[in-house]
Order: structure tokens, then sequence, then C-alpha cells
């Protein structure tokens, strides 16, 4: 009804699309390359389509999100590639991994897949690659456990685009303070309970659990300040969490 053309792509997800293991030679960012390579497809065949090669807008909801401000703000082989972005609930407030986090994950899955301290380091690849798909994928949930891995901060988004200084050369959050957003025209927003997908409902939220959790998310300094600040009479400390990690991961994030 509005004479729009729309192209999906498919990208590769999870340890296939973004596992970064330095000392193994893998490079990470493979499902944000597939991006690429798609949006280069577009450019170079659209008009085939009755499409413009000259009026693209990308756009996506939360890890889509994610994507399209990467490629508007630090992806240097995106540009040119697209005219317009829209972010839907682009979770601003998760900072991507640096190749040395990347590398304490990828260790990690290592040995959840079976290659780890035992295997020869010039055998962990041989290794990786010989397991089957269904194997890497099973493996892939099981870094997601343990204490250690929250304090990392790897529990939410553990497979996701590594700062690697080429494919995506900094934060998106440090390129918007610094204009880096001001070449595309965009839309930018968040859902009002988007976090509803990232806070166990199960959890009760006693004040130890409450505290906890604040205190890893932002330090205890800082956490004694957001207790003060959401204290809504009536309200649950489930809610409460719900409202500060939307609050935190979305909508203040967005905003700034």
């Amino acid at each position: 009804e509005h004479n729009v053309i729309v192209v999906s792509m498919n990208y590769r997800l999870g340890v296939l699309g973004f596992l970064y293991n330095s000392e193994l030679g893998l490079a990470g960012n493979y499902g944000f390359l597939d991006q690429q390579l798609a949006l280069n497809w577009v450019r170079d065949n659209i008009a085939s389509f009755y499409g413009d090669p000259g009026n693209v807008t990308i756009f996506g909801e939360s890890a889509g999100a994610m994507s399209v401000g990467l490629h508007v703000s630090v992806a240097p082989a995106s540009k040119g590639l697209f005219q317009r972005a829209i972010m839907e609930s682009n979770p601003f407030g998760l900072q991507y991994k640096t190749p040395a986090q990347a590398m304490k994950l990828a260790k990690d899955f290592n040995s959840a897949a079976g290659c780890g301290l035992l295997t020869p380091a010039d055998k962990k690849l041989a290794c990786l690659r010989g397991k089957s798909v269904e194997h890497l994928l099973g493996s892939q949930i099981g870094v997601l456990s343990g204490l250690a891995t929250l304090l990392q901060g790897f529990a939410v988004l553990p497979w996701a685009p590594v700062v690697d200084g080429t494919v995506i050369t900094r934060q998106p959050t440090v390129a918007a303070a610094n204009q880096g957003f001001a070449d595309t025209a965009y839309i930018n927003g968040s859902n009002a309970n988007e976090s509803i997908l990232f806070v166990d409902p199960l959890k009760p939220y006693l004040p130890l659990l409450y505290g906890t959790v604040l205190d890893i998310m932002f330090g205890k300094a800082n956490a004694k300040a957001v207790k003060a600040r959401y204290k809504d009479q009536g309200s649950t400390n489930y809610e409460r969490m719900l409202k500060i990690v939307n609050d935190f991961t979305f909508t203040c994030a967005n905003r700034y």
C-alpha cells in the first residue's frame, strides 16, 4: 500500500555467527559480515526488483536494532549501503565485548564443547570443527551458568558482535557521544516493557537477591542511589527490577 519493497535476510547466530578466538584464528563477527554481504546484494541487485538502491532504509528490533546501530555508527564497510535507519528497542545500555572479554567466553565455550584444557592447543580448532552443529549449539548454552559468567557481563547477550577495531571500530555509545550517528537520518525508540524478556518472573527478588543484582549491575555506590530512586508504593522488587532493567537497558540509554 505504500510502494515499499521489503528485503529480509538470514545471518549466522550464536557461536556460528559470533565466536571470537584469536588463538584459533577465529575473527568473530561472522553474522554481522553476513548482513553486510546482504546489504551489498541489495545495492547491486534491488533495481532488478524495481527498488531504488539510493533509497534504502535498514530497520530492526532488539537484536536487529543492535545491528542497525552498528551499521550506522561504527562499521566502515557499511557506509553508503543505506540512507536511513530505524532502531526499535536497541539495548544501548549493554556494552559490546572487547577481544579480551570475548576470549574469556571462548575458553569457557571450548570447555563446554569438550575441547578445553585437556585438548592440545594445536588440536582445539580441529576438535571444535569435528563436533556436530547440534553439539555446538548445545554447548553455547552451557557457558551461561555460574556467577562468574554473570559478573563478566555475558549472561544476557553472550554471542554478540565484538569490538575488534576493524569490522566494528568502537562502542556505538562512544560514537553517538561524538556525533557518530549524524550522517544518517534515523528513528530511535524503545518499547515500554522490553525488559520482561530479561527479568525472571519466577524469582521472588527478596531483598538480599534484589540488592545483590543491583550491586552487580551498577556497583555498590550507584546501586544505593538506584534503590532510593525506585521506591514505587505497592510494587514488588520484581516490578522494580522490570522498571530498572528497562530504563537502564533501553529507555534512558536510547534517550541519551
